[in-house]
């Protein structure tokens, strides 16, 4: 119960961050204190999903189960938000890893948008490759 409550908290963080992220670019905002602001929360979501990953380990808690399955998505999430592709890759390949045990009971809906976004951090990171430059949503 307790890393289903952190996992809820860390995405509603993430959804606040992301509405927070495009006012700032409708604004065309160079709001530093806005952005430093929000790039801490988000290292706060990282920490704790990484923490919680890390318990989810010691406690033996299989890739499959629900938890460990949402950490990855949490996690692919904010780091693509930092600008992170890289990282977020490799969080989107295990979250559709962990996914293909459950498959039929996993809702189809979930795993198609993770695809999307995994695609897109897929071409960010691509770019980044391409020009030798790190996109950072928050900073930039």
């Amino acid at each position: 119960d307790i890393l289903r409550q952190m996992q809820f908290s860390c995405h509603e963080k993430i959804n606040e961050i992301q509405k927070a992220l495009i006012r700032l670019n409708e604004e065309a905002s160079d709001n530093l204190e806005g952005k430093r602001e929000i790039e801490n929360e988000l290292q706060f979501c990282i920490s704790t999903i990484k923490m919680n990953q890390r318990g989810m380990k010691f406690q033996k808690i299989p890739p499959s189960h629900e938890v460990s399955i949402e950490s990855h998505r949490l996690l692919a999430t904010s780091l693509s938000l930092m600008g992170e592709y890289d990282l977020a890759v490799k969080e989107h390949a295990s979250f559709l890893d962990s996914v293909q045990a459950v498959q039929e009971i996993f809702d189809p809906v979930a795993t198609a948008t993770s695809l999307l976004v995994f695609a897109k951090d897929l071409q960010r990171m691509e770019g980044e490759k391409k020009t030798n430059t790190k996109y950072n949503l928050i900073l930039s």
